[in-house]
């Protein structure tokens, strides 16, 4: 991690690290929204095909390197728009 970025969150008072990491949780789940409903279009198109991987699941394995059991389930939702292994 870049030693500068620790030490500017190092700055910040207690209200201000609160609110921060309130906000950047709110971003994040935002971001795995919108990378939810692109990946579900990816599959819809069948574009990992064209990119030479089997599966959807196989190109965000080895593609973008997104893990294949992660601790949060960031790859759980993948199933609620029809995606599978």
């Amino acid at each position: 991690m870049n030693l500068s970025l620790l030490s500017s969150v190092a700055r910040f008072s207690s209200r201000e690290l609160l609110a921060r990491v309130k906000d950047l949780v709110a971003h994040e789940r935002e971001a795995t929204a919108v990378l939810i409903a692109h990946l579900a279009e990816l599959d819809r198109r069948r574009l990992y095909l064209g990119e030479g991987y089997s599966s959807l699941f196989t190109y965000c394995t080895q593609a973008l390197y997104l893990p294949s059991t992660p601790p949060t389930g960031a790859l759980r939702p993948l199933g609620y728009c029809g995606v599978s292994r």
